[in-house]
């Protein structure tokens, strides 16, 4: 999978530059209804556009991968603190701010993410991704269009 390929190279970069980088993962809020007023066709035109709206939310440096359905990825890279984490959330927020026409209707959409940390959150990405992951269930169960940031533990059946 090419964004576990991207993952291994963003670790060994971060690791040489001692820079910290976040995993994001973000599922679109109540987007099966979509499909189901609109049909498929629509629902993968909507996807495109948001697709189109993340990539360009996000940095160059930065990479963005879907997942399936209404699942994307996206790797913010070369950040020096986590407080630096906020504008990329704020920017993948803002890309749904406006609303999709779909049919002659403006269509509001939003997000659930879910974010791990590099180091803090796993040191290798297959254990970065579940923690990102988990962190979305977290978010999910809390609340939709919440973000929750992985901490150890959250995941443990607490």
């Amino acid at each position: 999978m090419l964004l576990f390929d991207r993952l291994h190279r963003t670790i060994a970069h971060a690791r040489r530059n001692d820079e910290l980088f976040v995993l994001l993962i973000i599922d679109l809020d109540r987007f099966k209804e979509v499909n189901e007023r609109w049909g498929q066709d629509a629902g993968d035109r909507v996807l495109r556009i948001v697709a189109e709206r993340f990539a360009a939310a996000l940095r160059s440096t930065d990479s963005l991968a879907r997942m399936g359905g209404d699942v994307f990825a996206a790797i913010a890279e070369g950040l020096m603190f986590g407080d630096d984490v906020e504008p990329v959330v704020q920017k993948l927020r803002g890309a749904l701010a406006s609303p999709i026409s779909l049919a002659g209707e403006a269509l509001h959409l939003g997000a659930t993410i879910g974010m791990a940390l590099f180091p803090a959150s796993g040191e290798d990405a297959e254990a970065l991704y579940r923690a990102a992951e988990t962190a979305l269930r977290q978010a999910k169960e809390k609340h939709r269009g919440g973000l929750v940031i992985f901490e150890p533990g959250i995941g443990a059946g607490g």
